[in-house]
């Protein structure tokens, strides 16, 4: 038998993040997280596709310059 995980592509750990891939040989999962003073934009998980694709594409990870003004930004661009 063999796991999902060998037929999708490694992704990258994003910069200023974290990354990490569980698996229970059926459904192999990678989550993200941001470092301090980041804000994910993207889905914090992607799941490995039986065709060897990831369910979503790696998320960014922006630098909190102004809080409020990156959360206006974010939720603007998720009601787009």
């Amino acid at each position: 038998m063999m796991f999902i995980l060998d037929q999708c592509s490694q992704l990258a750990v994003p910069f200023n993040g974290d990354q990490t891939v569980s698996s229970d040989g059926l459904t192999t999962v990678a989550t993200f997280r941001c470092n301090v003073n980041h804000t994910l934009m993207g889905r914090s998980t992607s799941s490995c596709l039986q065709n060897g694709s990831w369910s979503t594409p790696e998320p960014h990870l922006w630098y909190n310059i102004h809080p409020i003004k990156t959360q206006l930004w974010y939720t603007l661009r998720s009601i787009t």
